[in-house]
């Protein structure tokens, strides 16, 4: 029996339904039918969804019958033909759904792989200004040194008349000039002396700081415009310190120096034109040439402040602290060879204004306050972080004993001195005394003996001390000027 086109459309595919016939089944039996094949048909439906070029869906008879349209008593039934017409592959749904899943992770892996190099990038620019700002700050003290010195030889040149003036007044005028230029550039010496190692140690941490930097930049125009700026910079630097450019003896050659920033006055022998070598190599050549600097800095400053840490003083006094035999809040003064106490001018340390009204203030402190250790640091070690005895380099031969301080307490209280100026951390300043010696001490130096007395007493031993010499000094003259006398 040949299908009707009313049963072929409710199957949707052309096939059979049993027992089911256009000429004696009613709309309602049809339409229950369908519904029972459902599932069935459905399930057919992938399989037999081909083009219709291939795999027409209706016979030969069927197209002679009446139009589909026109005989299709079921709006579903069209939507069930719709869905047979078009392909449905589950299996590839879940493959696009996983493509999709992989392409946003591998977007979102790229979003943040670059948020990490653009913090990254951020991180090391600010990390290359606050360098590259305390650099210039390191330089200062070199560029006063400079400044100091050719002030000094400006008053040499007038002073000894090998530069002429029109006037006595225009001479009078230079000289005065010059005086104020040193008087400055001494002021900012004494409160902030250069520090050659640690200069040089900040010049590396810019060029560190700006290869790191480079070293983002995938564009190859960039990158070298970035190399070009940073050794600009570099070299500006290094122009405040006038033997930066020298090699170290025997082990390394100097460091030449580039045309654009040759000195008139100093006549540099080593300037060449550079245009040549690229960037990036130059600034990897000034850093090798900072390092080996550095190295040969800081190992002759080790080799000094072994020799400070081998003083039998100052062995002794790490002994007793490693045995807790120091008062822990107390302090170490020194005594020298002349039988006086170090002070604090006398170290190798700049004077600091501090409390100071003024520059001559903090020399007169300088003068009157012993060099001191404070206890409390001993426990860090010898190092700037703790006890800081490069201060006393070039001191080591001349300390033979030490005396260690206490404070006096009173009912649990430190006893507090009476119209006592704020110590240096804005606290009351205490009473103390002796409480040991250690090696070789002044006959004055007893145990218990309250600190202002020692203070006064060798002050008074140092005044008497510079009175004699001087005494001596003008009598060695007046001798000199009474044999030239007799001589005429």
């Amino acid at each position: 029996m040949v299908q009707s086109g009313l049963e072929s459309f409710i199957d949707g595919s052309g096939i059979n339904v049993p027992g089911l016939s256009a000429g004696r089944k009613s709309k309602s039996s049809l339409r229950t039918a369908a519904l029972k094949n459902k599932k069935g048909v459905t399930g057919k439906m992938a399989r037999i969804a081909e083009p219709a070029s291939s795999q027409p869906i209706h016979s030969a008879e069927q197209s002679s019958s009446q139009p589909v349209e026109a005989c299709n008593p079921n709006p579903t039934g069209q939507r069930l033909a719709s869905t047979a017409a078009e392909p449905s592959c589950p299996a590839s749904q879940a493959d696009c759904a996983l493509e999709q899943s992989a392409s946003s992770i591998d977007s979102d892996a790229e979003r943040k792989i670059n948020q990490k190099k653009l913090d990254q990038q951020s991180l090391i620019e600010s990390q290359l200004k606050r360098v590259y700002a305390d650099a210039q700050i390191f330089c200062r003290p070199f560029e006063h040194q400079r400044m100091l010195k050719t002030a000094e030889r400006d008053i040499y040149a007038i002073t000894t008349g090998k530069e002429t003036f029109a006037d006595s007044q225009s001479r009078a005028h230079a000289l005065e000039q010059a005086e104020l230029r040193k008087a400055r550039a001494q002021s900012e010496l004494r409160d902030n002396s250069p520090k050659y190692a640690q200069t040089l140690k900040k010049f590396c941490e810019f060029i560190c700081a700006a290869q790191r930097l480079c070293s983002l930049e995938t564009d190859e125009s960039k990158r070298e415009s970035m190399f070009k700026d940073s050794l600009r910079r570099l070299e500006d630097l290094m122009m405040a310190i006038d033997n930066i450019w020298n090699g170290i003896p025997g082990r390394t050659p100097d460091l030449p120096r580039p045309a654009h920033l040759q000195s008139s006055r100093t006549g540099d022998k080593t300037s060449i034109d550079l245009s040549c070598q690229k960037e990036e190599e130059r600034i990897e050549q000034i850093r090798k040439h900072l390092m080996a600097k550095i190295d040969t800095v800081d190992g002759a400053q080790a080799k000094r402040v072994e020799n400070v840490a081998n003083n039998a003083v100052i062995k002794e006094m790490m002994v007793l602290h490693d045995a807790g035999n120091l008062p822990e809040d107390g302090s170490i003064i020194f005594f020298t060879r002349e039988g006086l106490l170090l002070y604090q001018i006398e170290l190798n340390a700049p004077k600091r204004l501090e409390r100071a009204e003024s520059a001559e203030a903090a020399q007169r402190h300088a003068e009157n306050t012993p060099a001191f250790i404070d206890i409390s640091r001993l426990k860090k070690g010898l190092g700037p972080d703790g006890a800081g005895i490069w201060r006393f380099i070039g001191q080591e031969n001349r300390i033979v004993g030490a005396a260690v301080l206490r404070t006096v307490f009173k009912d649990g209280k430190p006893v507090e001195l009476p119209g006592s100026r704020h110590g240096r951390k804005g606290e009351p300043m205490v009473k103390k005394q002796v409480e040991a010696v250690i090696g070789e001490v002044p006959d004055e130096v007893k145990v218990e003996m309250p600190y202002g007395n020692l203070l006064n007493a060798m002050r008074a031993k140092k005044l008497s001390r510079q009175k004699s010499d001087s005494d001596s000094e003008c009598q060695a003259l007046c001798e000199v000027g009474e044999s030239q006398v007799i001589q005429i």
